[in-house]
């Protein structure tokens, strides 16, 4: 039986534009700010070293609002489709462009190519970050761990939809869901960050010619494996499934929440000696919930988020080709920089991006309409 539409369930349904894109706007500019840093040296006061974290946990939540949505409304097959043709497309050709252009370019890349191309058909796949030579040698769009962490992400939804159920009493199962990935997270990061889990990667990492006690490659690789992001994803659906309740927490709680924790990310990372934590993610569901008070609608964010996918397949290989290989420095490499990003984002929007959704939509429209309800 469908539930009545409340004014609490309108109000969610209204803030699903206002919030996401908001969100999605923040979450795209937190990350290319710590990655403008990270490869031209241009500080951005906090976010350039941890907008990174920040930018991609919100993204997280954003995918787990949204996917648990997905998952409870269309049939498994539908499901995949439009899974498929939202994050396939733009990916592949932001892969295979950034690849041709770096083996022709990039003596390293192209002599990691041809010795270990077989690794390759994982980026292809979008599981890179099931290999470090994958991940580290062979990912041209070089944020395409993150990708794959999605990938597990869709797989576990529609699992948990099917365990958990989709009737009026699935809240509690939810719950569970989230302690458990809490847990799991935690002792994952926990073991990570000591070397326990060395012994799993160890062969792995010879591929790599890269030693396993490397500390950013193991924070990269094994911290950051999906076992220990799974509960972002968890908190993102929470905030979908236990959307009424939270309604009813004070503003101020929410603010005052975000701003201690997410404010004060290296200090929660260094008393907790685990990175990352679940106290990040709280931080974030608190801005989650704050930002989804009263949104942003100017034109400007709202073109960010549209093309917020886009500008994060290609940001990097185009901060990397104009600062180190056209070596066009300073605030003049910075602006073109900016500029490019800008406009093949929004070509990849209208070109690639835009079309391959509206094909995901009918296709799955046609392949819902086969099969009976």
């Amino acid at each position: 039986m469908t539930e009545p539409i409340t004014r609490v369930e309108a109000l969610t349904q209204k803030d699903h534009v206002s919030t996401i894109d908001t969100l999605r706007a923040i979450a795209i500019c937190c990350v290319l700010a710590h990655h403008i840093f990270a490869y031209t040296g241009f500080q951005i006061p906090y976010l350039d070293l941890n907008g990174g974290l920040i930018g991609v946990q919100l993204f997280f939540l954003i995918s787990g609002y949204l996917i648990v949505q997905s998952a409870l409304k269309y049939p498994l097959r539908v499901f995949a489709i439009h899974r498929f043709f939202r994050i396939f497309p733009p990916y592949l050709v932001a892969l295979l462009v950034f690849a041709a252009a770096k083996y022709f370019t990039n003596d390293g890349y192209k002599v990691a190519m041809d010795a270990r191309w077989p690794f390759f058909l994982l980026n292809l796949a979008n599981l890179q970050f099931m290999h470090p030579v994958s991940v580290l040698l062979l990912d041209s769009i070089h944020v395409g761990w993150s990708l794959t962490v999605e990938l597990f992400w869709y797989a576990l939804a529609p699992i948990l939809v099917y365990v958990i159920g989709k009737g009026s009493g699935r809240q509690m199962g939810w719950l569970i869901a989230l302690i458990v990935s809490a847990v799991v997270s935690t002792v994952w990061v926990f073991c990570a960050a000591r070397g326990l889990l060395n012994p799993l990667y160890e062969s792995a990492f010879r591929f790599t010619g890269v030693a396993i006690d490397n500390p950013t490659f193991r924070h990269s690789l094994i911290d950051n494996a999906p076992p220990a992001q799974m509960v972002y994803f968890l908190i993102g659906a929470s905030l979908y499934l236990f959307r009424h309740q939270l309604l009813r927490v004070p503003t101020s709680i929410l603010w005052t929440t975000s701003s201690l924790i997410l404010l004060f990310v290296p200090l929660w990372n260094q008393q907790l000696a685990l990175f990352p934590n679940i106290v990040t993610g709280i931080g974030s569901a608190a801005f989650f919930l704050w930002i989804r008070r009263f949104g942003i609608h100017d034109k400007l964010t709202l073109w960010i988020a549209k093309v917020s996918y886009s500008i994060y397949l290609i940001h990097v290989p185009i901060l990397l080709f104009i600062f180190k290989y056209l070596h066009i420095t300073g605030w003049a490499g910075l602006l073109l920089a900016i500029l490019s990003v800008a406009a093949l984002a929004e070509l990849s929007w209208r070109f690639i991006e835009a079309p391959s959704q509206r094909w995901g939509k009918r296709l799955g429209l046609k392949v819902q309409t086969r099969r009976p309800n």
